[in-house]
């Protein structure tokens, strides 16, 4: 996804003893954590930044080599341990805080460019969005396992594994199409407003147990389900929290330790 961001502040937050730290950087365009909530990565118009959560001190850079149009999210797998860093190819990066680990463990070509990346919940396949197809990565070879395509993906702009059977994949049809990433099947689709017409949906984040989603879209809201069924497009039951930000949502990103949300809206990233 092309994210050209001018100016941005990062507000890097952990909470020790009611202190909070904030640290500022010079238009960043991506923000994930890692899983201990130790570090963050956050991508840049020429680089990736590693970032120790409770300093702002930067660990170590990784360098585009790459056109920024062709930036991707870096993505630390759920384990905690590998970092993958779409950079023309998909890079993936053993405890890169490790300085000792001086070149990625393997790298992953693409059949076109990649617009997105998501870990599977057991940090041994990588889903990454390319055009309108989803590619399955398994890891442990590593190898090309599927291709997914269907006629509710076009230009994919995110994609979120949710669980072992469950991946949804947003496109600029502006729908969540919930795909099985084993078989390649589509579950379902997911119309997210009720707005005509409907804005893309950027960014779609989950919570760590995958009962709440976090969605961005190019109106400037953020959408919080809760109660979020998954399955059934159709149930009323759900509860939503609507937040908004005025300006396109670039990129949403769940704490996996805390209970916070970093949001990447227009110029500036706010922690939830």
């Amino acid at each position: 996804m092309n994210k050209i961001i001018r100016r941005l502040t990062i507000l890097t937050l952990l909470i020790i003893s009611n202190i909070a730290y904030t640290q500022t950087y010079p238009s960043p365009t991506f923000i994930d954590w890692n899983p201990n909530g130790l570090y963050q990565v956050v991508g840049f118009e020429n680089e990736v930044s590693l970032i120790e959560v409770s300093t702002g001190q930067t660990i170590r850079t990784f360098p585009w080599s790459v056109s920024p149009q062709d930036q991707v999210s870096p993505q630390w797998s759920p384990d905690g341990n590998k970092l993958a860093i779409a950079n023309g190819d998909i890079e993936i990066w053993e405890q890169p805080w490790n300085l000792a680990n001086t070149t990625p463990i393997s790298q992953l070509p693409s059949v076109s460019t990649f617009s997105t990346i998501s870990w599977s919940p057991n940090s041994s396949k990588l889903g990454a969005g390319s055009g309108s197809v989803v590619e399955i990565w398994n890891l442990q070879f590593p190898e090309l396992e599927r291709l997914i395509n269907d006629q509710g993906i076009s230009n994919i702009l995110d994609l979120k594994w949710i669980n072992t059977d469950l991946m949804a994949v947003s496109s600029t049809l502006n729908l969540i199409v919930l795909v099985n990433p084993n078989t390649g099947g589509v579950i379902n689709y997911y119309s997210l407003t009720s707005q005509v017409p409907v804005p893309a949906t950027y960014s779609i984040d989950s919570n760590p147990t995958g009962t709440q989603l976090v969605m961005g879209n190019g109106a400037g809201n953020i959408d919080v389900w809760t109660d979020f069924s998954l399955t059934d497009p159709l149930q009323q039951s759900q509860t939503k929290i609507s937040i908004e930000m005025y300006d396109v949502v670039y990129d949403t990103k769940w704490n996996p330790v805390d209970n916070l949300v970093a949001i990447l809206a227009g110029s500036d990233i706010h922690i939830w």
